[in-house]
């Protein structure tokens, strides 16, 4: 790691040794388009590109939700099972978890945070607006908090 930030080599090493991701830097450049992680600084004239740890975690806790580890936590479900979540819906998730945390809303009620889901998720798409519309902000709150969780995890890694 330099000064500036870790390189796109180097960040590639520390999620394959420290994080446990077998990925290619195409790989970071596409989670930065679908944003799933911030984007890496770049120098004036393009051609080096620099992370942070927290950009790092970010990709992590991104690549967690897309590839559907977090499933056999939850009740009914074993480590065989898969859901795959689209990476619009984890960019959402993602969103919504920095609102938690702007908010402050991540160490309140459940049912205080979810009112605020509502309000934030009034003018986006991505939830379905159908009967279902409560089940849908309570998944995506979960999913919200699973980020946040792999996030932390990330960054405990990293500093190891």
């Amino acid at each position: 790691m330099v000064d500036s930030g870790i390189t796109p080599n180097e960040a590639v090493t520390l999620l394959s040794n420290k994080l446990h991701l077998e990925v290619v830097r195409r790989t970071i450049l596409n989670y930065e388009k679908d944003d799933l992680m911030p984007r890496a600084w770049r120098s004036d004239n393009g051609r080096e590109a620099y992370y942070t740890p927290e950009g790092l975690a970010e990709f992590y806790a991104s690549w967690k939700l897309l590839h559907g580890d977090f499933i056999s936590a939850l009740p009914g479900f074993s480590a065989d099972d898969k859901l795959r979540l689209a990476p619009k819906f984890v960019s959402y998730a993602r969103r919504i978890a920095y609102e938690l945390v702007n908010l402050n809303l991540h160490n309140k009620r459940a049912g205080e945070a979810l009112d605020m889901l509502e309000i934030l998720g009034s003018g986006i798409d991505v939830i379905d607006r159908s009967d279902s519309y409560s089940s849908n902000l309570a998944l995506i709150f979960g999913f919200a908090m699973a980020w946040l969780d792999y996030k932390k995890a990330a960054l405990e890694m990293l500093k190891s």
